[in-house]
């Protein structure tokens, strides 16, 4: 299943949570504090984790910052 068309400013994020129920609000939490509603996919349970993956839009100033990031 694609995930439609993305643009080079959009760039997989994501959250996690200990629980379901905690992954759950954390996706709830991160919809209120952006003020949008992203659809959420690859959601899995790794090393103990919960995690929900999703993309979001970085500006010109977050982009120069991630290429210039080392890790």
């Amino acid at each position: 299943m694609g995930m439609g068309t993305v643009t080079p400013a959009e760039i997989p994020n994501f959250v996690s949570a200990s629980s379901p129920e905690g992954l759950r609000r954390a996706m709830l939490l991160n919809n209120v504090k952006r003020g949008s509603f992203f659809p959420y996919f690859d959601i899995q349970f790794v090393n103990g984790k919960w995690f929900a993956w999703y993309f979001e839009t970085v500006n010109n100033l977050e982009t120069k910052d991630l290429i210039k990031a080392k890790g």
